[in-house]
Parts: C-alpha cells; sequence; structure tokens
C-alpha cells in the first residue's frame, strides 16, 4: 500500500476488508413497510419520506434502516422525525417544525449530495457477493458458496427457496450476514434481475432469547 507517497508493506496472516453496508430492515419488513432496492449498495431499505414516514400507518424510521448515509445523516434524520412527531401530536406547529428542522434538514442535503459518490467509490466488490466455493456465505450454519450453488443450480430461485432447503439464513444472525450473497449467487445462477427476488421473510423473535421467558408469557385471551 501507498501511505503519504511512500510504497509500504505489512506482514500479516488475515486480511479483514470491509465490503459494502446491509443495514438492519428485518423490523420494517416484519411490519410490512414498503422497501426499495439500492443498486450501488445492493441492499433493500425501507422506503420513507423526509420526515421517516413510511407506507404503514404510525410507523417511521431514522437512520440505517431507511438507507445508510452515515452517522451525521442518522443523527439529522431521527431529529426530523422528532420533530414531525412533536408537530403531529400537536405540540408543535408546522411553521416551528420548518424553522427547529431547518438545520437537520440542511445536514441532510449535504449527506445526500456526497451519496452517489460514497456508495459508488465504497460499492462491494463482485468477490464478495459472488465469493469462490470454498468461502463461507453462512457463518451460523457454517455453509460454503459451494454447497448454496448446488442446491441453487439443482432449482431453486428464491432465498426463502433456498433458507428452506439449504437452511442459509436459519442461524442467530437471521441471514443478515449471508442474504446479499444468496440473492446475488441465484440471480447470477438462473440470469434473474436481481431486484425481483426478495429478502429473506423476517421471523420473531428477531433476537435470541431463553425458552424460559417465553414459557413465562403471559399471553391474552384473543391471542398476540
Amino acid at each position: 500500500f501507498t501511505s503519504f507517497g511512500k510504497r509500504k508493506s505489512l506482514q500479516g496472516t488475515a486480511v479483514l476488508l470491509h465490503e459494502g453496508v446491509v443495514p438492519e430492515t428485518r423490523i420494517t419488513r416484519l411490519a410490512r413497510c414498503r422497501h426499495a432496492w439500492n443498486p450501488r449498495q445492493r441492499y433493500w431499505h425501507a422506503e420513507t419520506d423526509v420526515w421517516g414516514k413510511t407506507n404503514v400507518c404510525g410507523i417511521r424510521v431514522a437512520g440505517d434502516s431507511a438507507g445508510v448515509r452515515g452517522a451525521d445523516a442518522a443523527i439529522a434524520s431521527g431529529e426530523a422525525v422528532a420533530l414531525d412527531i412533536c408537530r403531529e401530536l400537536g405540540a408543535l406547529t408546522l411553521e416551528t417544525r420548518d424553522r427547529l428542522a431547518k438545520a437537520a434538514l440542511f445536514r441532510l442535503y449535504r449527506c445526500d449530495a456526497m451519496q452517489p459518490f460514497m456508495e459508488t467509490f465504497f460499492a462491494p466488490s463482485p468477490s464478495a457477493l459472488l465469493p469462490a466455493d470454498d468461502s463461507v456465505v453462512c457463518r451460523c450454519e457454517e455453509l460454503t458458496a459451494g454447497e448454496l450453488r448446488r442446491t441453487i443450480e439443482a432449482g431453486c430461485y428464491s432465498p426463502d427457496g433456498l433458507k428452506s432447503q439449504a437452511r442459509p439464513g436459519m442461524g442467530t444472525c437471521q441471514g443478515r450476514m449471508c442474504s446479499a450473497a444468496v440473492a446475488e449467487m441465484i440471480a447470477h445462477a438462473h440470469g434473474l434481475p436481481i431486484e425481483t427476488l426478495p429478502p429473506y421473510h423476517a421471523q420473531p423473535p428477531l433476537f435470541p432469547l431463553p425458552l424460559e421467558e417465553l414459557a413465562s408469557m403471559s399471553i391474552p385471551p384473543e391471542g398476540l
């Protein structure tokens, strides 16, 4: 690598590279919020307006789940969402909301202006999304790309279909680590537009919890 104009090298047994971003969307998918496809970073994110509103009444999203734009944008979007909620509850007038949100919206505007360059320059490489056969794609179930490719080529056309046949996405992270590569591998194998492949269907509970906690839940007569 080059640092301050000088060529340098370091010895090591492993190199870990950051490849793209994957926002957390399991909650918004469970809530049936509409999602949009990001073709540069190749991920799904919740579709919102500038005030965080989704197509589901009463549900708003701020931060990375609505598109990864960095820490400053996440904070600014949270401020905008909070101010509009205050307006909706009658604590602020429309004019006051707009005045207080002006700084946050300007920060969002600046982040959005830079976003196309950042997403293109730091796009995930093909080797990360279409890994070699001996690469582990699903860490939870220890499944390699070669194992998954054999199942895909045998006649699997969707992430949920592969999940039921070979178990990627069934582990603790529920597909957060493997979903992008799985979708790319299916699309590549069958010549499908990747934006037509829906992500894994999210299943509750979203995070591990003890069976004791489930067993001790108080369930109302009408069910959950």
